[in-house]
């Protein structure tokens, strides 16, 4: 069983666990001689003990992760549960109230049967007739239970698609974080090389005079700088990696590796649908919708019931069930708000983001423009290899910020796309995805 991760869910299933995947321990077998054929241990363990080989992955796609994390999801397969079992209650409510109409059919047969028989029949009439009564006010809490089931399957449908939309996203999210993450690694890393030559240099400066104690003591503190920041770096990325990993259930291991994503297509981001389209088709505008529905159908049913002696109804449920209305009301003009100020808000994102990609693309060439032109200086001697070395980096960085840019707007790109698949992210209640 894989892991659940409930966020956003929790109102949805509150009693999701996390179950963290089984593996089955790695069994070393003994020497052999040579005249002896060693046999299948881990074959026959896995017969004995049902255990299927669990396959590792070496290289993970974006694609592939998203595909694991889909297949056999904690949260998504408990929501399925719910959805089948409001399908099983509607059917046995469709049987019951087939089941009762017919009984109401066969009575009033019976009654007019016995209209027709001579002799005093009332006091049978009257019993039937008090029967059908009791029957159809059954009827009538069935056709209010049938009405409600179907809205909340209707609303735990949309439950559903949101959530799987939003596990996409968030394992999307997840693992171009853990793609920056290692490339900013790398690059420090590659930093770390560039100081370990300015301390040596530094150190050679201070030996003949030429530099302060508290120049070789700073370039000393910034080469600790790094190699603690390397080290905790490499920790948190493989751990992150590691929790990824349990997260979409499949194996870790230490030569797992991620296969970034194509991010160097850079259009900008339009809106093609009006804002009151994108909000009419969220799934947060359809359940409250869907809720408004249901609570108008329960207002008008409290008004046809409430002359009904025989009906638990009163001017006091009237007025609730009226209230309720106002407030579903309410809520629906309310999330008009947040959807349209949310629409806006990413778009505006998305618009920042893409001129952030364009300037950095021009910082980048004009770090390329600058490094050829002290390439030339070095290849003539005017400067030092060191020096060279250094704006080498600030090249790399120029590099790491640009691809970072576009790395960050793809995001963008998906969060866009989740939005049009109807899921609006707002800052108070938008839901995040559930793992496993």
């Amino acid at each position: 069983m894989k892991k659940g991760i409930t966020t956003g869910l929790a109102a949805l299933i509150a009693s999701t666990t996390m179950t963290p995947v089984a593996f089955a321990d790695d069994h070393s077998s003994d020497d052999v001689k040579e005249d002896q054929q060693a046999p299948d241990s881990s074959s026959d363990e896995s017969e004995e003990t049902g255990e299927e080989s669990v396959e590792l992955i070496d290289t993970l796609t974006l694609d592939a992760a998203v595909e694991h994390a889909l297949t056999d999801n904690t949260s998504l397969m408990l929501l399925q549960y719910r959805l089948d079992n409001l399908k099983s209650q509607l059917a046995a409510t469709e049987d019951d109230h087939r089941d009762l109409e017919n009984d109401i059919d066969d009575l009033e047969d019976d009654f007019d049967d016995l209209k027709e028989q001579p002799g005093n029949t009332f006091q049978p009439r009257y019993q039937i007739h008090n029967q059908i009564k009791k029957m159809e006010n059954s009827l009538d809490q069935l056709e209010d239970a049938f009405e409600e089931l179907t809205s909340n399957q209707v609303t735990l449908e949309f439950n559903q698609q949101e959530a799987e939309e939003n596990i996409k996203f968030k394992t999307i999210s997840t693992f171009m974080n853990l793609v920056m993450t290692k490339d900013q690694l790398a690059f420090t890393k590659d930093s770390l090389e560039t100081q370990r030559k300015q301390v040596k240099a530094t150190k050679r400066k201070y030996d003949l005079g030429l530099a302060s104690r508290n120049e070789f003591r700073t370039d000393q503190r910034e080469l600790t700088r790094l190699e603690s920041q390397i080290n905790q770096t490499e920790t948190t990325l493989q751990n992150n990696l590691r929790d990824f990993a349990a997260d979409i259930g499949i194996v870790y291991h230490d030569d797992l590796s991620l296969e970034a994503p194509d991010t160097e297509s850079v259009e900008p981001i339009e809106q093609e649908e009006t804002t009151e389209e994108l909000i009419s088709n969220s799934y947060s505008m359809k359940t409250a919708k869907e809720e408004l529905e249901l609570a108008k159908y329960k207002l008008e049913q409290a008004k046809e019931n409430i002359d009904d002696t025989e009906k638990d109804v009163d001017a006091k449920d009237v007025e609730q069930a009226e209230i309720t209305v106002k407030q579903k009301k309410e809520n629906i003009t309310q999330l008009k708000e947040d959807l349209k100020q949310a629409i806006a808000s990413l778009f505006t994102d998305a618009t920042n983001q893409y001129q952030t990609v364009m300037d950095k693309r021009y910082e980048l060439d004009y770090a390329k423009e600058d490094h050829q032109n002290l390439k030339r200086r070095l290849d003539l001697g005017l400067v030092s290899q060191l020096k060279y070395d250094t704006a080498n980096n600030q090249l790399e960085q120029a590099q790491l910020d640009y691809k970072k840019a576009k790395q960050e707007y793809f995001l963008l790109k998906n969060q866009v796309d989740l939005l049009r698949a109807g899921v609006i992210q707002t800052g108070g209640s938008g839901q995040q995805a559930g793992m496993k």
